[in-house]
């Protein structure tokens, strides 16, 4: 939510257009989370075969989906987009490969728990996300379309 509000804001008017194909990636954000979420398990776990698997696939998915497609069809930004926002579901369902019940069943520790202990380190990947793409928001705003390629 907040990055599609971000969205709305950081576009100059010129470059309204964008927005639904903004909004588009801006689901893929989810999938980021889960991959940014599973991994740091992995990693407490010391379990890092399956977190070096994880990051692999996260990382190569879209280049993969890329390439498959310019070399079958051609890419159009909408056609990036989509592929963006698909190589993210593909992290995702990577991330519960393996795991008993991932989407059910009890939980250790419980949600509830996970959630308000989850809450700090969900604001500083905000803000990590955030001040990462300011540069790319400043671009926009700063330069033409020509100008940025």
């Amino acid at each position: 939510m907040v990055a599609m509000a971000l969205i709305a804001f950081s576009l100059p008017a010129e470059k309204r257009f964008l927005i639904p194909m903004a909004l588009l990636c801006a689901l893929s954000i989810t999938g980021q989370q889960v991959v940014l979420i599973m991994t740091a398990v992995d990693r407490g776990r010391g379990q890092f075969g399956m977190y070096n698997v994880r990051r692999m696939i996260a990382t190569a998915a879209f280049p993969a989906l890329l390439l498959a497609t310019q070399l079958t069809l051609g890419v159009t930004l909408s056609i990036a987009c989509v592929l963006f926002v698909i190589a993210s579901f593909i992290s995702m369902v990577a991330c519960v490969i393996g795991l008993r019940n991932p989407l059910r069943g009890a939980s250790q520790p419980e949600v509830s728990t996970l959630l308000r202990e989850g809450r700090p380190y969900a604001l500083s990947m905000l803000a990590t996300d955030v001040f990462e793409r300011l540069d790319l928001m400043l671009i926009l705003w700063i330069a033409g379309l020509q100008d940025q390629g």
